[in-house]
């Protein structure tokens, strides 16, 4: 069962990230530090309320916030590019 909600959520992130990428490089300037903020929303796939206490992380790297009681992160400072999230659990209540 936690497989097909990791699955469904890491699945929903992707699509979530995307669009937010999409939107940050559209506001990037090239005289930046090329970096940018990856700002989204995890949601219950059910239900379409937030998730609290998901961590969201750009796989292979250090970047990675957490969610709040609505189901919203934000990760700032990321590399330009193209990034893989995933998300599981925190072991937090």
């Amino acid at each position: 069962m936690r497989t097909l909600i990791d699955q469904r959520l890491r699945r929903r992130l992707l699509i979530l990230a995307s669009m937010a990428l999409g939107a940050v490089g559209v506001g990037a300037s090239r005289a930046s530090a090329q970096t940018g903020t990856i700002i989204g929303h995890v949601t219950d796939s059910r239900s379409g309320q937030g998730v609290q206490n998901v961590v969201v992380q750009i796989e292979g790297t250090r970047f990675a916030a957490g969610t709040n009681v609505d189901g919203r992160y934000r990760l700032t400072g990321i590399p330009i590019g193209s990034h893989t999230l995933t998300a599981h659990a925190s072991a937090t209540p």
